[in-house]
């Protein structure tokens, strides 16, 4: 019986060695994996890139090297900051994915540069290089990224990945000289031109309202002046937002109404580089907190939030329902005003919507 069980013992030893040791190395293969991805974008990085490359060398079969660098990007990332960056990289690359998908494998080997290894022959390389630059472009009312591509047959052009890559590199920039694309400047004094540019009658009117507001809640005029502007620029950090989000009409993906809430960060970043505009910065960066706490970007509740942004947060969202949207028509003003004291007490300052109530109900009277 003792020799039974002893036996038994060994056996059982035995399995959770071997269940240790297939533990020991998924966790090993996992860790690599991810220490190969790039941790943006999260396509596989330089060391999975060139591992791939040279095997294709060493294969000897047909492969053509698609490398794209992005033209643009660098002064986008310096006006809006590096969170909007890394978001844009993360979408530019979800969609080069998708566009290469089942025909060739992405990668990101760093900085500005994508790369796409695949095995097809060259008459459908053409339209692939299309959707690869195509995939790699976005554009906004503040910016503008596109990509040069260089294209390398392996090994017919090229023995060694240094070669490839040199080649590649060099017929990108040839490109990217060729069709001279010019991306808007994006530059935070270009950005804030762009932005009075585009205020329109509807920002105008919005900070009329917040400044009639402020008058009648008692702020000083400087106050009133750097609440009027505020509400005027408050939009600023939509520039960064790429065309296609803005105007998309159907539901957002939590990605993109993540990307959508950073835009009062945006703006701020833009507009503390103005010298003499921090005040207006910070009310515009406190302009989507709601009274209740439940607002972004730092949670701040009550009293807590400037007087002028709770103000701001007012006249904005009135100005916004009176607009038409891709997903929703124009509202009245009645059904506006409506929707205001409705969120009276947790999305707005009563007091503020009080008072909006007040000058609305006064300018009606002048005008009936």
């Amino acid at each position: 019986m003792v020799a039974v069980a002893l036996l038994a013992l060994l056996l059982l030893a035995l399995v959770a060695i071997g269940l240790l040791g297939r533990a020991h190395y998924a966790l090993r293969s996992g860790a690599r994996a991810a220490a190969e991805a790039d941790p943006v974008t999260g396509l596989p990085g330089r060391p999975r890139f060139r591992a791939d490359l040279d095997a294709r060398l060493a294969d000897g079969g047909p492969t053509t090297l698609l490398l794209a660098r992005l033209d643009g990007f660098a002064a986008y990332d310096a006006a809006f900051g590096h969170r909007a960056g890394d978001a844009l990289l993360v979408r530019l690359a979800d969609e080069l994915r998708r566009a290469v998908r089942d025909e060739a494998v992405a990668y990101r080997p760093g900085g500005t540069t994508f790369c796409a290894l695949t095995a097809h022959d060259v008459l459908s390389i053409d339209a692939l290089e299309r959707r690869v630059s195509a995939a790699l472009r976005e554009q906004g009312n503040g910016f503008a990224v596109a990509a040069s591509v260089g294209r390398v047959s392996i090994p017919r052009e090229a023995a060694t990945s240094a070669e490839a890559l040199r080649l590649a590199d060099a017929r990108a920039d040839l490109a990217r000289r060729a069709a001279d694309p010019k991306p808007r400047d994006a530059s935070p004094t270009a950005a804030l031109a762009d932005a009075l540019a585009l205020t329109g009658d509807h920002a105008l009117g919005a900070a009329e309202l917040a400044e009639a507001v402020a008058k009648r809640m008692g702020v000083s005029a400087l106050e009133r002046a750097h609440v009027r502007l505020a509400s005027q620029l408050s939009g600023l950090g939509k520039l960064a937002l790429p065309d296609a989000l803005l105007g998309k009409a159907g539901e957002l993906s939590a990605e993109e109404r993540a990307y959508v809430r950073d835009h009062p960060v945006i703006a701020e970043r833009i507009l503390l580089r103005a010298r003499g505009l921090e005040a207006v910065a910070a009310l515009v960066r406190s302009s989507r907190e709601h009274f209740d706490g439940s607002g972004h970007p730092d949670g701040l509740a009550g009293e807590a939030i400037p007087l002028g942004a709770r103000i701001v947060a007012v006249c904005d969202a009135f100005d916004a329902m009176l607009s038409h949207r891709p997903w929703r028509p124009a509202m009245t003003t009645e059904a506006a005003l409506a929707e205001l004291r409705r969120g009276a007490g947790s999305q707005f300052d009563t007091a503020v919507v009080d008072a909006f109530d007040a000058v609305i109900d006064k300018r009606s009277r002048l005008f009936a």
